[in-house]
């Protein structure tokens, strides 16, 4: 256990470090040399993903046998996947399949085994992005510009 003196005097070395990391930062990022410090940064807190007010996400819509309309498919935990691991998974294996254009790597397939494993009870896939600004959806909370980027 650290007595409340090294404590303290870790603190000021910290907060320290911290200012002249930020301070460095700044100068480097004015002359375009790059961020040194990556906490200087407040979006770091404020939008973790280096938002510019524009959120996109990707969801599967799903049709059944008989079904008209595909429906759009909530994010809900699996046994394999929490909604994070869900939506991250399903984020990085469309943008692969997307970046894939030659189909080298098998990953549309390999999509199409998640979309199943996530939604088995479906017969035809669309994966859609959907794009809104926070003060949209604010507004109003169903209303995105909807974009279908693959369909099994």
């Amino acid at each position: 256990m650290l007595s409340s003196s090294w404590r303290l005097v870790c603190l000021q070395v910290l907060v320290t470090v911290s200012i002249l990391g930020s301070l460095g930062s700044s100068f480097t990022l004015i002359h375009g040399w790059g961020e040194l410090y990556p906490f200087a940064n407040w979006k770091l807190f404020t939008q973790p993903r280096g938002s510019d007010n524009h959120y996109s996400t990707y969801r599967v819509y799903t049709r059944s046998s008989g079904e008209a309309t595909f429906q759009r498919q909530a994010v809900r935990p699996t046994r394999s996947f929490d909604q994070d691991d869900y939506v991250y998974t399903l984020d990085y294996w469309v943008n692969r399949t997307l970046a894939d254009t030659a189909n080298t790597t098998n990953s549309r397939e390999r999509l199409r085994t998640l979309v199943n494993y996530l939604h088995p009870q479906a017969r035809e896939y669309r994966i859609v992005r959907e794009t809104t600004t926070v003060e949209e959806l604010l507004r109003q909370p169903g209303e995105y510009k909807a974009d279908t980027v693959v369909c099994f």
